[in-house]
């Protein structure tokens, strides 16, 4: 199972230029809001609670969807998933 997410992550990485493209901005906007997710995770820093507020706020606000898809789908592909309150590390359980 976590190959196949893996995989679907690589798809969805790969998926999420195409819409971008079909997007009003410049790929310079691209490449600079892709990490803009990670940046968020400094919350953590804090506590794993104000940690996973700062990276939902940042997910409710983040204007260009397509971007988040590509990042959130590159973090699967390396093993990284949702993120919640409890700790930083762990993951949400499938199945």
């Amino acid at each position: 199972m976590k190959n196949l997410l893996k995989l679907e992550g690589l798809f969805l990485f790969g998926f999420a230029p195409l819409l971008f493209s079909g997007l009003d901005y410049g790929w310079g906007w691209h490449a600079l809001r892709f990490f803009a997710p990670d940046l968020s995770m400094i919350g953590y820093l804090a506590n794993p609670r104000f940690g996973a507020l700062t990276f939902t706020l940042w997910l409710m606000f983040a204007p260009l969807r397509a971007i988040l898809l590509g990042h959130s789908s590159f973090d699967r592909v390396f093993g990284y998933d949702l993120k919640h309150e409890d700790a930083f590390g762990e993951d949400w359980e499938i199945g």
